[in-house]
């Protein structure tokens, strides 16, 4: 009897002792956006992005920390807030985030993150990779301008003006020379 205690003691520790895979997931996508705002980019390379991800880059020729610098170097005050955590089985997990910066508008996206023997790490940072696709929402478009000078109008084709006629006069061809008097 005592030893049936101690193991369901024991399963009740193991139970409770860490932190949940939704918890390391959002921890980890939440020191993204971190590193971002302090563009930590050794950091997001090095600890934070998925093997296929990092692989996606060098084949195309582009060094993870020269990608991420060039593409955020205009990027100011950037925000990410986790909206939602998707953990679906063991090793594979969707976040969807709000994304801002100043004088850009915010963004709904879907990260995809899974399960590395180093721990959580993200594969892709916008549309889950086709997972899930996620809308993106965008600023309100606005209507064209007015033109500020009317538009030429249209007009029917132009006929020409009708014969006039006076009276005693036939309208259509002149009418063949007549001949009077001896021949």
């Amino acid at each position: 009897m005592r030893s049936i205690v101690v193991c369901l003691a024991a399963l009740a520790l193991a139970g409770c002792g860490g932190p949940s895979p939704e918890d390391e997931v959002r921890e980890t996508v939440a020191s993204f956006g971190r590193a971002v705002q302090a563009r930590e980019y050794a950091r997001i390379c090095d600890e934070l992005l998925a093997r296929e991800l990092l692989d996606k880059l060098e084949q195309a020729g582009l060094p993870c920390r020269f990608a991420l610098a060039r593409g955020l170097e205009s990027v100011r005050r950037p925000t990410l807030e986790i909206v939602s955590v998707d953990v679906r089985g063991e090793s594979v997990a969707l976040v969807r985030v709000r994304t801002g910066a100043a004088n850009q508008p915010p963004s709904m996206d879907t990260f995809r993150v899974v399960r590395e023997p180093t721990g959580w790490r993200i594969a892709s940072l916008a549309g889950g990779g086709g997972a899930a696709p996620a809308p993106r929402r965008t600023a309100p478009q606005r209507p064209p301008p007015r033109r500020t000078t009317p538009a030429p109008r249209r007009t029917a084709p132009q006929r020409p003006p009708p014969r006039r006629t006076t009276p005693g006069s036939r309208a259509g061809p002149p009418a063949p020379p007549t001949t009077t008097g001896a021949r």
